[in-house]
């Protein structure tokens, strides 16, 4: 693995993921659900795989909360990745969440996404 300059997190120690992750950045919308104020938080991703992804930010919410998510990639003009997750566990620096549904269409693209990451896509 290679060395970088960033702090390590300190993951959950139970692995659960049935498909691979690797360090994958794009931006993430992100709006809690039966939030009355409706209001959405721009973040970024940090591991990113079909079931999930740590999202960095700086308020994160409990664990428990279901997530409305637009997952976006700067250089590509392909529309958002948009489903529901909820948040599996917590850092100081984000969340770990699992993916709960992915719209028509939108799993598929971020598979595509990832396999041009990762240089293969993923299985699914």
């Amino acid at each position: 693995m290679p060395a970088t300059n960033e702090p390590s997190l300190d993951l959950p120690s139970t692995e659960r993921r049935d498909t691979p992750r690797g360090p994958a950045r794009l931006a993430v919308f992100v709006l809690r659900r039966h939030d009355p104020s409706h209001s959405s938080l721009l973040a970024s991703t940090r591991d990113v795989h079909l079931g999930g992804m740590f999202v960095e930010m700086r308020y994160p919410p409990p664990v428990g909360t279901v997530l409305e998510i637009e997952v976006f990639r700067a250089d590509l003009e392909d529309p958002p990745v948009r489903g529901r997750a909820v948040v599996r566990w917590r850092h100081a620096r984000g969340i770990g969440v699992e993916m709960l549904r992915l719209g028509n269409g939108h799993r598929e693209r971020l598979s595509r996404w990832l396999g041009d990451v990762y240089g293969q896509p993923e299985a699914g």
